[in-house]
């Protein structure tokens, strides 16, 4: 796996969740949207010309992500959510994971509403200080970027997930 860097920036782009490290003791914090799930609009004619139209949570690497997640537990590692997503949004947020088969109950979702960015969030908001190593998952180059100000590089891996849209072969509509 080779890591790239943009203008001295560490980072490893991953297509699947199978990529991540996952070292004894770490605090991994993952986006939501584009990285763990994905929005599909999926349009149902209906008999008689109604047209319906839902919208559907996918998962992104389910495969990868039940993976990952015994590999956090076996390495005595937490996950946390971290989206820009508003807190206003918790219940259906909550939804979409469970959704794509991950219970919302068992990890604390953080919310920054795109009120400040994700490193300054971490920086007030999360403590890591009880955590040898803190892996950062997100789709979006920016928000990697702020994480590196705020979390010390020797403590740091950020992945870069790139795999959006990988379709589950199946899909039941939100009702």
């Amino acid at each position: 796996m080779t890591t790239q860097s943009r203008e001295l920036f560490p980072y490893v782009p991953i297509t699947e969740f199978l990529s991540v490290d996952i070292p004894e003791n770490s605090l991994i914090l993952c986006d939501i949207d584009d990285t763990v799930l994905y929005q599909e609009y999926v349009r149902q004619v209906c008999q008689m010309g109604i047209h319906t139209v839902y919208i559907v949570s996918r998962a992104v690497d389910p495969t990868g992500f039940s993976d990952m997640l015994a590999r956090i537990e076996a390495s005595n590692s937490v996950l946390m959510f971290l989206t820009a997503r508003g807190s206003s949004s918790h219940n259906t947020t909550k939804g979409n994971l469970s959704y794509v088969g991950i219970d919302p109950q068992r990890y604390a979702i953080h919310y920054t509403g795109s009120l400040i960015s994700k490193g300054e969030y971490i920086d007030r908001f999360i403590d890591i200080t009880p955590y040898n190593h803190v892996i950062f998952i997100d789709d979006q180059i920016g928000n990697l970027e702020t994480v590196h100000h705020f979390v010390p590089a020797n403590k740091l891996k950020q992945y870069l997930c790139t795999a959006r849209h990988t379709i589950l072969p199946y899909y039941k509509p939100l009702v």
